[in-house]
Formats: structure tokens, C-alpha cells, sequence
């Protein structure tokens, strides 16, 4: 940070807040240069991206010139890639327009920022090609440089730690800050970086969820705190949707119900996406969840329940063949997991919907939609049962020793016999027939090992467009290798101790498979760019763990938060390109409805091009639709109105000051019943009070417990999950649904 010294006296309005007169707003604007480096194959770098789009600015070779100015998300280096998979979004666009799906994907490096509110334009100030040890083009080095002038909405910050937001540029030379007298700040925050808008799109590949990051256009993260809060203040609609509607399930439909001008429609409670994936990782750890009206259930699956779950046996380590098809019995078959292209075989002879169902007599591959790759389990058939890695404590106790002997049991630390367990005449000398022995019937074995689906196991690509498994790809190919080396070895009836050892390795990598986290006499296992492989553990820590409660939405923003005492009390003033953004359904929605236009495309171009009757819509919704504002401590409801030209932050008036923190999320309210909550908390401001009530595994879980302990020693099987944050993120309806109903009959046109 760059410092200045200057004269202050105490600010008018709190500590919190700050005036800059233009001494000091001249010496803190600064000029910053950022480096972004990217690097790939060769012919990776390209002037022309999929689809025959050639960005502007580009030299012959696909760099940006020197001197281009350029915004957030524009083309620095154009880049494709051999695409591994295809969204849903292509294939349909590509099955309506009768087009093959381009077979590259457009990873080009783009200017960093916003890409729908924008930020400050950059100047290329350098760009270097990145040539390999053949001279041949693989990348480029850009050097960007901004001028950031000093803006309302930026944080101020002194030598001892103290920061205040500057709420106004003055005439008046120095600063109106703190208590006063001669002090040392520098810029800690710049508004630009803070301000962004999402109304939908982009998701995860996993999960469908919305993305979080600021240059991805994510969305505006729901902590735990906000919709505990949300609950106690009598909104638990607004809560619901955070966790469903606008992030999850029943998304598509909502959006599309918004569009037609009525309110989304709320039929039944329905189980959250993530909520899913959690079960089915819950699966693959051989364990059974349910999640119904009277909680959340859990036992140990048996053997017969994971074989009836499965949908094939996995015989082969293999993944890919060298075409990127996935390998008949491998760890991404088709005729296990489910087809890759929807409605087409693996072979292409049965093709469309006409197929649907049918399974083909020579790759054997059923017909139907590739979402089921998502669904479908596959199995390993162990050469020998082995022990649950997390029922060892059991274990123990079942066999009358202690943790520690067993442990040294399948370390190949100690022999069975010679615990005086069983009786002597046990195989490989009393090692693990006679464990097995021992166990039988005391469902403590595994027998089979669940393969999570393929379709929530995503391939990567690496450096020479190669395809790439993930970690968990990696643990489960691992293990069939060492578990086939055991049948092997069975078979060719190999001396006890090679037989012993591979049985404690199969052990270890069926531990790996469920649990990666490394023990303190052993590193974690890690890939080939020494990162940890994830395992079944971390999984369920993504799903059913602290981000089931701490999700990004659609329909928000995040800016930084001013004070404008001239505001109307329970108003807040927005950029306009803020609003246009999250009410963007609502605006086609409204302009089809006032017959502006027919089409969604004619809708949005008109918004795009801010025609006046756009700008009398964006009025008249503002004028009907509450917003809600929430801070790291805080929450209330507003109106919004459009902030002066120029602004890039959310001002509050003098009522909502109550409002702490530096910057501040906005959220649109979607049904009809959170709508009326939110109306209900305009010009309020209620603290942001989280009061976790932990009442078993599940809940345990979501609050940041670590789900190996959690679950191996859950006392209670059933959790009543009386969490009001839990509860929400499960997909829990709070009430009766609302009724259904049109909400632009209520808005006019105006006149003229």
C-alpha cells in the first residue's frame, strides 16, 4: 500500500465512515500493473476461438497489442482446447440447430474483473510471446496498468489498524476521519474490485451450483448466520429460497415462471442437489442417509444392499482409451455408469430418442440420458473382505483385543493365531482367513466396494490435452489394481507372506478410497502435481458439510456500503447496472408482459440498449419490489433507487446506518412469500444472530465436524436436525406453499 500523511478532523458522520478532500484523493490514485502468464500446448494459441469469433485487438498469432485498452472478460490470449466433455447447454443448442458440438473449448486469458458490472478499463502495457525449447509459440506474458482514482466506496486505513469508508469527496483540502489530528493512511480497499452482479448462470459442472468467483460472474455467498438469522426474524421463505430456488433444485423452473410474469410455483418439498451427492458419497462410504420430514437417518449398509445399488462390476483400472472413450469395464464404463452422449450408444448404432430404453447388442450400453452418469454406482468385488476403515473400534470389540493389536493386525505387525483369538489351523498362518473367519456375519466385512458414479468424478485436461482423472479416479483405480493382484496371487496359491502383504495393501487403499487425510506415520497420497488426491471424506465435506450452508446465489450482488444521510429512511441507492442485472428476469418478464416485445431475445436487447420503456420498467419494479441487504453481522430490507451516475457503491440513509461492515450483498426476493417478508423488514435492521443447534451427525457435519469421527461414531442414527439453518438447506418447505399467482398484472404500464 502506498502511504500519505495528512492533516484530519473528526468525521461528522462515525468513525466508520470518512471525507476526502482532493489532496489527498489525488496522492492516493495510483497506477497498478497486474501479470497474468498463461501457457499450453502447442497450437493451443489462436486469433480464432469456437465458433468462428475472432476478438478484437488480437495480432495473427491470437496476443493482444500493446496499447489496446481493454475490459473485464475481454481477450488477452486466445486459447482452445480439445473439449472432454459437453454442457447440457451445447448439446441442446447443438440438437435444435442440427450442428455437431464444437469439438474445442474457447480457455482463452481474459482481463480479470466483473464481467457484468464491469470495473476500471486497463491499458496492455506489454506482451510477450512465451515461446518452448523449440521456438514454437505455447502462451504469452501480458502486463496490465490501471489508474484507480480515489472513489466513494473506497476503505481508508491508518498505521494502527483503523479503517473508515470515504462516504464523500469535499471540497475542502485534508480528511474528515477518526478523531482527528495528523494521520497516515493508505487505500486498503478499491470500490471496483468489490462491486459485482449476478442474475443467472454460470454453475459448477458438480452439482449445478452457482460459482463464487467475482471473474467467473458468481454469485453473493448465503452464510450460515444470514438465514439462522432470516428464520428468528420471521423470513424463513427468504431462507428457503437462499438454499433451494436460487441455488439448487426447482432453479430452471422458477426462472422460467418469473419470465412468464407469475410467481415461481412451490409444489412439494424437493431434496436440494447437493443434498444428493452428499447421500450418494454417504453410499460410497458404505453407509445409508435418508432425509425425510421426521430427519435425517443413518446405518451401515450390507453387503446384498451395495450389489442391489450397483449397476456393474468394475473390472479394469482403465479409464479412457486414447480416443477419450471410456473403457468397457473401467472406472468410466458406459454399460455401467450410462451412456456419455445422450440418447446414443457407445458404438453410435442406436441413436435418438425413438432408442430411449433400449440397450444395444453390441456394446451393451442402455440408451438414455447421460444425467444418470450422476446417478449410477459401480462395484469392486474384493479378493478377500477386509475391515471397514471405520468401524476399527468395533473390530476391536467384536474380536476381544484392543485398537492398537488390531491395527498391528493389518500392518502385518502381528499374526491372528498368536493373539490366541482363534484357534491354531487358520491359512496364510492364522493371518487373514482366520480375521475373516472370525468377522463373518458380524457385518464389520467389506465385500464389495460402492464406486461413486462417473458423472461425480470429473475429468481434467493436462498440458497436452490429454485427458485427466480426478483424485478419487485416481484411489479407486488403485485399488482394483492391488485387489486384482491379490485374486492373482490367491489363485497361483503364492507363499502366506507375499499374500499378507498384498492384503494390507488392499486395506490401505480401500482406507485411501474413504479417507485421504494421511495418518501421523504416513503422507497423504498425492498426484502428479503434489496436491492431495481427494477422497470419499472430502466429498461429503463438500456436500453435506460447512459449504451446504455457506453457498453463492442467483439474483445478488456485493458492493462496497456508503452512508448518504440525504436518503429517505428504509431507501438505499444502487448503480443502475447493479439493478439491471438482478431483476433482468423480472425486466423481460415486465416488457412482454406491457406487450413491448414478444421474445425473450427482443426483451433483452432492449434492456441491453436501455430503450425508455426498459427504463420505465426498471421504475416501476423498483417502486413495488423490495430488496434485502445483508453484512457480515447484519441484515434489513429496502427500497432500491438508482444511484447517480458514476457511483459504485450502495449507499444507505441515516436508518439503516445500523448496517456494519465494509461492503454489503443484495438479494432479490423471488417467491411470493419471501417477497412479503422482506416488505415486512424494510427499514429495519436486525443483527445477524447464529445459534447452532447440533443434534446429530447431519448437523454435526454441516457445522464443520469432520465427517470420519462423525459418522464411524455417531451414537444417534437419526437426527431430528432442528437447526433452522440445516432445516433450510435441506430443502425443508417452513409452511404451507405459498399460492400461485401473476405478478406483473400488479405492476401497470405507465402512461405515455
Amino acid at each position: 500500500m502506498s502511504w500519505s500523511t495528512v492533516d484530519s478532523t473528526p468525521s461528522p458522520h462515525g468513525h466508520r465512515w470518512c471525507a476526502v478532500g482532493p489532496d489527498l484523493a489525488e496522492a492516493l490514485a495510483v497506477e497498478e500493473t497486474v501479470s497474468l502468464t498463461c501457457r499450453g500446448p502447442r497450437g493451443s494459441v489462436t486469433a480464432e476461438l469456437p465458433g468462428g469469433v475472432r476478438p478484437p485487438g488480437l495480432d495473427a498469432a491470437g496476443i493482444v497489442e500493446v496499447g489496446t485498452v481493454v475490459a473485464p472478460g475481454d481477450v488477452l490470449v486466445g486459447r482452445v482446447q480439445r473439449r472432454v466433455s459437453s454442457t447440457a447447454e451445447e448439446r441442446i443448442r447443438a440438437a435444435v440447430l442440427n450442428t455437431p458440438v464444437d469439438p474445442f473449448e474457447d480457455v482463452s486469458l481474459r482481463a480479470p474483473g466483473s464481467r457484468t458490472v464491469g470495473g476500471p478499463p486497463a491499458r496492455v502495457s506489454a506482451a510477450e510471446p512465451v515461446l518452448d525449447s523449440a521456438e514454437v509459440l505455447v502462451g504469452a506474458s501480458i502486463t496490465l496498468a490501471f489508474r484507480r482514482p480515489l472513489s466513494v466506496g473506497d476503505v481508508l486505513e491508518d498505521r494502527s489498524g483503523r479503517r473508515a469508508t470515504v462516504v464523500a469527496l469535499r471540497d475542502q483540502e485534508g480528511l474528515q476521519a477518526w478523531d482527528g489530528g495528523e494521520v497516515e493512511v493508505a487505500r486498503a480497499i478499491s470500490v471496483d474490485d468489490v462491486l459485482h452482479a449476478r442474475s443467472v448462470g454460470p454453475y459448477t459442472e458438480v452439482g449445478d451450483a452457482p460459482t463464487r468467483t467475482r471473474e467467473d460472474s458468481g454469485g453473493a455467498p448465503v452464510p450460515a448466520a444470514l438465514r439462522a438469522s432470516l428464520v428468528q426474524a420471521g423470513a424463513p421463505w427468504t431462507a428457503w429460497e437462499l438454499a433451494t430456488l436460487k441455488c439448487d433444485v426447482g432453479r430452471a423452473q422458477a426462472y422460467e415462471q418469473v419470465l412468464r410474469g407469475d410467481w415461481p410455483h412451490v409444489a412439494a418439498t424437493q431434496v436440494p442437489t447437493s443434498v444428493l451427492i452428499g447421500r450418494r458419497a454417504l453410499l460410497a462410504a458404505g453407509l445409508m442417509g435418508g432425509f425425510g420430514a421426521r430427519g435425517a437417518v443413518l446405518r451401515w449398509a450390507d453387503t446384498e444392499t451395495l450389489r442391489a445399488f450397483s449397476s456393474g462390476r468394475v473390472v479394469s483400472a482403465d479409464t479412457l482409451d486414447m480416443h477419450r472413450n471410456p473403457v468397457p469395464g473401467g472406472l468410466c464404463c458406459e454399460r455401467i455408469f450410462g451412456p456419455v452422449k445422450d440418447y446414443a450408444c457407445a458404438c453410435g448404432a442406436l441413436q435418438g430418442l425413438m432408442h430411449r430404453g433400449a440397450v444395444c447388442g453390441t456394446c451393451g450400453v442402455e440408451v438414455g440420458s447421460s444425467t444418470v452418469r450422476r446417478e449410477r454406482f459401480g462395484h469392486v468385488e474384493l479378493a478377500m473382505p477386509v475391515p471397514h476403515p471405520w468401524r476399527l473400534d468395533e473390530v476391536a470389540e467384536a474380536l476381544g483385543i484392543t485398537r492398537e493389536e488390531v491395527d498391528a493386525l493389518l500392518t502385518n505387525a502381528a499374526e491372528l493365531g498368536g493373539s490366541g483369538v482363534v484357534e491354531a489351523g487358520g491359512t496364510w498362518e492364522a493371518g487373514p482367513p482366520a480375521l475373516v473367519a472370525r468377522l463373518a456375519g458380524s457385518g464389520l466385512l467389506l465385500e464389495v466396494l460402492p464406486v461413486l458414479p462417473a458423472g461425480l468424478r470429473i475429468f481434467g485436461v493436462g498440458a497436452v490435452g490429454q485427458a485427466v482423472p480426478d483424485g478419487l479416479t485416481d484411489l479407486y483405480r488403485r485399488l482394483v489394481n492391488r485387489n486384482g493382484r491379490l485374486a492373482r496371487l490367491t489363485t497361483m496359491d503364492a507363499p502366506a507372506v507375499i499374500k499378507r502383504n498384498e492384503y494390507r495393501m488392499v486395506f490401505d487403499a480401500v482406507k485411501a478410497v474413504f479417507d485421504n487425510a494421511g495418518t501421523p506415520g504416513a503422507e497423504p497420497l498425492t498426484g502428479p502435481d503434489r496436491t492431495r488426491l481427494r477422497a470419499v471424506a472430502d466429498i461429503l465435506t463438500d456436500h453435506l458439510g460447512p459449504p451446504l450452508l455457506d453457498r453463492a446465489v442467483d439474483f445478488s450482488a456485493t458492493a462496497s456500503l456508503v452512508l448518504d444521510p440525504d436518503l429517505p429512511d428504509g431507501t438505499c441507492s444502487v448503480p443502475r447496472v447493479v439493478l439491471e442485472t438482478v431483476f433482468r428476469p423480472w425486466l423481460y418478464g415486465l416488457l412482454q408482459a406491457w406487450r413491448c416485445t414478444t421474445t425473450v431475445t427482443g426483451a433483452k436487447s432492449m434492456v441491453d440498449q436501455r430503450h425508455p420503456r426498459a427504463l420505465q420498467a426498471l421504475d416501476a419494479l423498483l417502486a413495488a419490489w423490495p430488496v434485502l441487504l445483508a453484512t457480515s453481522g447484519s441484515l434489513a430490507g429496502c427500497r432500491a433507487v438508482v444511484a447517480p451516475e458514476g457511483s459504485a457503491a450502495i449507499a444507505v440513509g441515516s436508518a439503516l446506518a445500523g448496517l456494519d461492515g465494509e461492503t454489503v450483498a443484495l438479494h432479490v426476493p423471488l417467491t411470493r412469500s419471501a417477497f412479503e417478508e422482506v416488505q415486512g423488514l424494510v427499514g429495519r435492521v436486525v443483527p445477524a444472530v447464529d445459534r447452532p443447534v447440533v443434534t446429530g451427525w447431519l448437523t454435526a457435519l454441516a457445522r464443520g465436524a469432520p465427517p470420519v469421527p462423525t459418522l464411524a461414531k455417531a451414537t444417534e442414527p437419526r437426527d431430528p436436525v432442528e437447526d433452522p439453518a440445516v432445516r433450510s438447506a435441506l430443502g425443508w418447505l417452513p409452511g404451507d406453499p405459498p399460492q400461485p399467482g401473476s405478478w406483473a398484472a400488479a405492476i401497470p404500464l405507465p402512461p405515455g
